[in-house]
């Protein structure tokens, strides 16, 4: 009986250890914005986009707010809230917000915009071959939010 629940004990900690193993912090910037966040190893995520070949990474909604509000204002208030009026100077934003299409288990044929960085390191890493940030509806995590990031299944490597 007691060696079976020390088995038990000692899965749920090594279990824990391999998942703590896969959350990594990440400084993302965007202009004269940068977010210190924690980015989660999704070996599920293989997301690139079709036309520059740059992989996603999906952020929640806060880490999107806070790099691109100042400049996307008003495309992710039209993602976020509906339609709540003209998009803004949407010619200059053609070639900045990539579309990128997605399926997942319980939706097919979903569309993300995901949007350039400045720069993006992996713990100290710089990775020099930006990926873009994908904007997820919602946010995802634990119950202690510990990532708030989903990190392309290339990053392993690193």
């Amino acid at each position: 009986m007691i060696h079976g629940i020390l088995n038990i004990i000692l899965f749920a900690i090594k279990k824990a250890g391999i998942y703590m193993e896969n959350i990594i912090e990440l400084l993302i910037g965007f202009r004269d914005k940068a977010v210190v966040t924690r980015g989660f190893l999704d070996t599920g995520n293989n997301l690139y986009d079709r036309v520059t070949g740059k992989p996603i990474v999906v952020a929640a909604p806060d880490i999107i707010k806070k790099l691109y509000s100042k400049t996307y204002g008003s495309i992710l208030s039209f993602y976020f809230n509906g339609s709540t009026g003209e998009i803004k100077d949407l010619d200059n934003f053609q070639n900045r917000i990539h579309m990128i299409s997605y399926s997942t288990i319980s939706r097919k044929d979903n569309v993300m915009p995901a949007f350039d960085c400045d720069f993006f390191f992996l713990g100290s890493k710089l990775i020099k071959a930006k990926p873009l940030i994908g904007m997820s509806m919602v946010a995802f995590g634990n119950e202690q939010k510990s990532y708030s990031v989903l990190l392309h299944n290339s990053f392993s490597l690193y």
